[in-house]
């Protein structure tokens, strides 16, 4: 029979507890930034002790990051369509979807926004939003690699920014939805320089 994760002390811990606590983590991030995010503030209002939150996210920066990533889409693998390009353009459509959503663009914007206040939010951004697309990016090229349809000396990070760098622009930092048509431009402009000639 299945058994419920323990704490260090032996008890179950409650699943309710946690999706609690990560809601009210987000809504606090949102609404007052991370000098709002509290743990003793988080634990009054999700109805549990602030040691149950400590155990699990020992820092408000912790917290916020959990918060976020259990807001993010699991992690994603483009269908094997055996074409880099059709790949790339379910990926690029995914992840437009995933910014559009207005409570997580606000999100993400709000992360975002700390990253001077406190330096380990960038590098929760980048594990929580970042690093899953990242990946999903260099599974499809492996698999174009492996049909030989990309060549060698590609720059596998600098081509995942520029697949999402106008998806980002214009709905994070612009406010405005992708223009039809924006994906199929964005991954046809930057593979004119990444495809092997005649692939």
């Amino acid at each position: 029979m299945e058994t419920l994760p323990r704490h260090p002390g032996g008890r179950p811990r409650d699943p309710a507890i946690d999706v609690a606590v990560l809601r009210v983590a987000r809504e606090a991030l949102l609404a007052r930034g991370l000098a709002g995010l509290t743990l003793s503030g988080v634990a009054e209002r999700a109805g549990c002790d602030r040691r149950t939150i400590q155990l699990r996210w020992p820092t408000a920066v912790d917290l916020a990051a959990a918060a976020v990533a259990d807001a993010c889409p699991p992690p994603l693998v483009p269908p094997e369509t055996r074409r880099l390009d059709e790949d790339l353009r379910w990926l690029v459509d995914a992840g437009t979807r995933f910014l559009a959503d207005p409570d997580m663009g606000r999100l993400i914007r709000r992360m975002v926004g700390e990253f001077d206040a406190d330096p380990r939010m960038r590098a929760a951004y980048q594990t929580t939003v970042l690093d899953p697309w990242r990946a999903a990016v260099a599974h499809a090229m492996e698999r174009a690699r492996s049909r030989d349809e990309l060549r060698d000396d590609v720059d596998l990070p600098l081509l995942t920014q520029m697949l999402f760098g106008p998806i980002i622009t214009r709905t994070l930092l612009l406010g405005t939805p992708p223009e039809p048509g924006l994906t199929e431009a964005t991954v046809d402009l930057v593979l004119r320089g990444a495809l092997r000639p005649g692939a």
